[in-house]
């Protein structure tokens, strides 16, 4: 491709262009023009950041490609072959103009989504690359210097174990941290940016071992509160932001945020109801065998096969519940049961068991609300989680529970005081909100559409819709529920 020069090779470089310098000669649409890209980020990034997050460094990768904009007209340069300087700070960007005109306007990454911040993947010590957004405007001249028109966010993790382990055993929390979840407060409802992570990352239980995780986070935006997952399970984290002013280019250091070691399940040895009204050890209960449940869409006790079971890596400290009826159920770090008040399955775990004492949870067993009346931290066991196809709650020591990281799909229906579903409300959600279909919606995960109906998540759409999870459930469903 000819090289079109359109000012001296001796130019000098632009501290920014600018819409100042108008009487550069126009240029035609489809004439071959090669840019000059660069990047002066002190404190800023699009790969790599420091270990004390005052700055992230800058560098152009092969492949990359900047869209340069005449007006409404837009076409993609990319970077020539052997273009980038050795400090990865600039390059040449070839391509053909998409319009007449005088000057045009640079932004980096392409575009591929109209929210590129949405979903975020992490890479380990740094930023994805292409995920944070520059831009020059007004620019005359194959000399361009992009600015930065977001800031990261540098958010350091450590873990709260609750496994009984040595102080500084690396713990890997339920299966992985699998998203980092920043809130925006805005006038039309919240926004969402999450770093999307594969489980099975690792924390320390030290807060001077905080593991660093880099985010792009937008400007000019009131922020809100951040949630750190494990699995689906959010572990609410909201650090003191006020001083803090997201500019521009800027890498802001978070103060270590702690995490507590999330899991979901039932402590060894105890008793869950099977169809035929006998009791099996929770350790012994195996995919395909039928227990008890209650299906909330008839209102009535049933049964469902168990569609999936697995054992959890560590022994886990459980947290022992006594009801008024003298039932005793011991779980594992966070589960459910359905609660009086509200009708609905409430997360219950050793940081917030205090606040249910005196309340009434469902006696599937009596078919009636039993009080909590005390708890107590028990002593660190192996612990079983297990899921009802289509129900997916069990009848575990007479009471009704269910994993937390499926409750919102009970937590969707109005129930009544027999704990049947509004079939009206349903049918207006449905209708409002649509099904979630894996062989329609995702195709390429068609050959998990019976696993997923099991695990209930044809009504997703209708727990996003209703708050009950973020919109980015659905990529969370599709790395961490797909294919187990």
């Amino acid at each position: 491709m000819r090289r079109i020069i359109l000012f001296a090779a001796t130019c000098i470089m632009l501290a920014a262009c600018t819409k100042s310098e108008i009487n550069a000669p126009a240029f035609k649409k489809g004439q071959a023009v090669t840019i000059s890209a660069s990047a002066g980020m002190s404190e800023s990034t699009k790969v790599t950041g420091t270990d004390d997050g005052s700055k992230i460094n800058f560098k152009w990768e092969e492949g990359d490609k900047v869209l340069v904009k005449v007006g409404e007209a837009s076409s993609e340069f990319t970077i020539k072959v052997g273009s980038i300087s050795t400090d990865g700070k600039s390059a040449d960007f070839e391509g053909t103009m998409p319009a007449e005109g005088s000057s045009y306007d640079v932004q980096y990454p392409v575009p591929s989504d109209p929210d590129p911040l949405k979903i975020q993947t992490y890479v380990e010590g740094g930023i994805a690359s292409g995920l944070m957004q520059f831009g020059a405007t007004g620019c005359t001249t194959p000399i361009v210097k992009l600015k930065a028109k977001t800031a990261i966010l540098q958010l350091n993790l450590y873990t709260i174990s609750a496994t009984g382990g040595e102080v500084g055993d690396p713990i890997n929390i339920g299966g992985g941290i699998t998203k980092i979840e920043f809130v925006y407060n805005m006038a039309d409802g919240d926004l969402y940016d999450n770093l999307v992570i594969d489980p099975g990352v690792v924390l320390e239980t030290s807060e001077d071992k905080a593991k660093p995780f880099y985010m792009v986070v937008r400007t000019g935006v009131k922020y809100k509160g951040i949630s750190v997952y494990a699995g689906t399970t959010p572990d609410k984290s909201s650090p003191n932001l006020n001083s803090k002013t997201f500019e521009a280019g800027t890498c802001i250091n978070m103060p270590a945020i702690k995490v507590y070691d999330v899991v979901t399940c039932l402590a060894e040895g105890t008793r869950v109801t099977m169809a035929d009204g006998s009791v099996k050890k929770v350790e012994n209960i195996m995919e395909g065998d039928n227990v008890r449940t209650f299906d909330h869409e008839a209102g009535c006790i049933s049964s469902a096969k168990v569609c999936l079971a697995y054992k959890g890596e560590n022994k886990v400290r459980s947290l022992d519940l006594t009801f008024a009826s003298g039932k005793k159920l011991s779980i594992v770090g966070t589960h459910d049961l359905l609660l009086e008040n509200t009708r609905k399955y409430v997360r219950i775990n050793s940081g917030n068991v205090a606040s249910f004492v005196g309340k009434r949870f469902y006696n599937a067993e009596s078919g009636s609300w039993d009080k909590l009346v005390s708890y107590a931290n028990g002593t660190p066991v192996d612990y079983y989680c297990i899921y009802s196809a289509k129900h997916l709650n069990c009848i575990a020591e007479g009471m009704l529970s269910c994993p937390d990281d499926v409750d919102f799909n009970l937590n969707v229906y109005e129930l009544d005081a027999n704990l049947k579903a509004d079939a009206t409300q349903l049918e207006a959600d449905i209708a409002k909100y649509g099904i979630c279909d894996i062989a329609r919606d995702f195709p390429e995960f068609a050959q998990y559409q019976s696993q997923m109906e099991d695990l209930g998540c044809k009504y997703v759409y209708i727990a996003i819709g209703k708050g009950l999870i973020p919109e980015s459930y659905v990529e969370t469903m599709k790395s961490y529920w797909i294919g187990k």
